[in-house]
């Protein structure tokens, strides 16, 4: 019997850089979508401010999580 599709929980990438969000999310069975940049003084410049589905959120492998990374203003 099957019981569906596996699900992954989203690892939390706020505050990583890039390159570490991608070998995070791809040894989960995740995919990191495009980033966006935006100007703004929450984070340290590189580093990832948001992402889309939000950390603990299950999903499906294969799954893109979108991210926002910060910029210096």
């Amino acid at each position: 019997m099957s019981r569906g599709a596996p699900t992954i929980s989203v690892p939390d990438l706020l505050g990583m850089s890039i390159a570490d969000a991608r070998t995070r999310l791809e040894l989960d069975g995740l995919q990191l979508g495009t980033p966006t940049r935006r100007t703004t003084t929450d984070g340290a410049p590189g580093t990832i401010i948001a992402q889309r589905p939000a950390a603990g959120t299950l999903a499906s492998p294969g799954t893109v999580v979108d991210i926002v990374v910060a910029r210096s203003p």
